[in-house]
């Protein structure tokens, strides 16, 4: 998966997946599925009772998804600027 977003529309998304992934318990809830659609990218969060998908412009090199820690990746994207270029191996994702 490879993709590259503005990082103010990443942080807008990721807002409303914190929301609802803030009190889970189980830590794979506690994640973000971040997976690409046309046009851009889709991310959902759940705890269980509660779901949201929020979809945001993103252009995409390569098709894919993956789970990321969404208060994690909420601090991260809310010190960076610009255009963020995110790329998924079989061991990491590096944001550049």
């Amino acid at each position: 998966m490879k993709f590259t977003i503005r990082q103010a529309d990443l942080q807008a998304g990721l807002a409303s997946a914190k929301r609802v992934t803030t009190h889970v318990m189980h830590p794979l809830l506690g994640g973000v599925l971040v997976e690409t659609v046309d046009e851009g990218l889709l991310l959902t969060a759940t705890d269980l009772e509660l779901t949201t998908r929020v979809k945001v412009a993103a252009e995409v090199q390569e098709d894919g998804q993956m789970v990321l820690p969404t208060a994690r990746l909420t601090d991260l994207v809310a010190r960076l600027s610009g255009e963020l270029s995110f790329e998924e191996t079989e061991t990491a994702v590096t944001v550049r």
